[in-house]
């Protein structure tokens, strides 16, 4: 597996060059205004702070129009938003975000995919809304959790298709 990223990350049109002039497992420690006191992990930062480039693994397909649907489910937008966030308040750069998705299985296919604009602004967003909530925490001490009251899940409109489906196939 090593031996296939490496081929494909070292032909990849990407620019500037992924995993490229840069350290690896890059910590960043910044305070934002209230106290909240921020951590990041990136897993590769370049030298000159133009991109974060971020490894990711997936037993499913690396095809950057799946992985672009299912990015939210795993907060993803939230990474890249703060990632970016932290680069910012500690040198004034603003690095371009990148997750190099690697299959598990072979040939180990690669695809390079960064956020568009509107997935940073709503990372971004969130990112806000969590700074604030935790500055909120911290400054009240009430930390929120679930609601007391019973919550009903609710029926997926592509749950009730698939269902309305099957008994349309069977009925013919």
């Amino acid at each position: 597996m090593v031996a296939a990223v490496g081929e494909q990350l070292a032909t990849h049109a990407a620019d500037p060059p992924l995993f490229k002039d840069g350290k690896p497992e890059r910590t960043l420690v910044w305070e934002e205004p209230g106290g909240v006191v921020c951590r990041s992990r990136l897993d590769w930062l370049r030298d000159d702070h133009t991109a974060i480039d971020d490894l990711k693994t997936t037993s499913r397909s690396a095809n950057p129009e799946a992985y672009s649907r299912n990015l939210f489910g795993f907060g993803r937008d939230v990474q890249a938003a703060f990632y970016i966030r932290g680069v910012q308040e500690l040198t004034g750069e603003t690095p371009e975000f990148r997750w190099a998705v690697v299959e598990t299985s072979p040939p180990y296919a690669l695809s390079v995919v960064a956020p568009g604009p509107d997935i940073l602004a709503i990372g971004r967003k969130k990112v806000e809304y969590a700074i604030d909530l935790w500055r909120r925490c911290l400054s009240t001490d009430r930390w929120p959790g679930y609601p007391i009251d019973v919550c009903y899940a609710e029926l997926p409109p592509y749950e009730e298709a698939r269902w309305l489906e099957k008994e349309v196939r069977e009925a013919a």
